[in-house]
């Protein structure tokens, strides 16, 4: 049996990022590894070293899923309609944004070499185990890997008011008083799950942030001017 790598180790170095000549690409670290040798990797490690890591596993981040819905695997909801609406209603749904050719109907492989099914979704699995699998494809049992849902993220940014995050103490500034965001240490990185919500009319998931009154400082006006102090709408 081959070796399983499948263990990610994360570091950022505990030291001043503005020592003369340190190399900023060099505050972070992360490495794929085995099982055995992550295990010897952290254990190896001092206790101030180790209190700088992360760790976790493939899994945490990707997930299998199939278009089929008799399937074992997890899929589309009961409800996925067959063809798509962005020609009609200009709102696309899940047809539309699918990255493959899908059919909700089963039918026989396809050899997407020969036929105008192409698409760049390469080495995905389908229907029954055949030779050259990447491009033998049953287009309506498509099994693949996608991108696992509650997902971490860490960096920096800007809030919903549009201030840098995370922020310094002057205006539009960041922490450490720095202008731009690539300039911030990667100690000071905001950690928090990417909020998107699902949207049952078009079976998608969105990255809206949710509901509720959104504050848009592009709408800012002056109350002097005689026009409102700002501008909000229900999202």
């Amino acid at each position: 049996m081959s070796t399983v790598i499948s263990k990610i180790l994360g570091i950022v170095c505990d030291v001043d990022s503005s020592t003369l000549g340190f190399d900023m690409n060099d505050r972070v670290k992360v490495v794929v590894e085995t099982d055995k040798d992550f295990e010897y990797t952290v254990g190896s490690v001092n206790s101030d070293t180790f209190k700088n890591l992360g760790g976790g596993d493939l899994v945490n981040i990707f997930m299998p899923f199939s278009t089929n819905i008799s399937g074992s695997l997890p899929t589309f909801d009961d409800e996925i309609p067959t063809s798509g609406t962005f020609s009609t209603t200009g709102e696309p749904n899940i047809i539309d944004m699918l990255p493959f050719y899908f059919v909700s109907t089963p039918v026989s492989s396809t050899n997407l070499y020969l036929s105008d099914n192409k698409d760049s979704y390469a080495d995905v699995l389908s229907g029954d185990k055949s030779d050259r699998q990447s491009y033998n494809r049953t287009s309506h049992d498509i099994r693949g890997v996608g991108l696992r849902l509650p997902v971490m993220c860490v960096g920096w940014g800007y809030d919903t008011d549009g201030e840098p995050v995370p922020a310094g103490s002057g205006t539009g500034k960041f922490v450490g008083e720095k202008d731009h965001g690539y300039q911030v240490d990667p100690q000071e990185y905001i950690a928090a799950p990417l909020d998107v919500r699902y949207n049952k009319e078009r079976h998608v998931w969105e990255a809206s942030g949710g509901t509720g009154a959104a504050k848009h400082t592009h709408l800012l006006n002056t109350a002097a001017g005689g026009g409102p102090a700002f501008a909000s709408f229900f999202r």
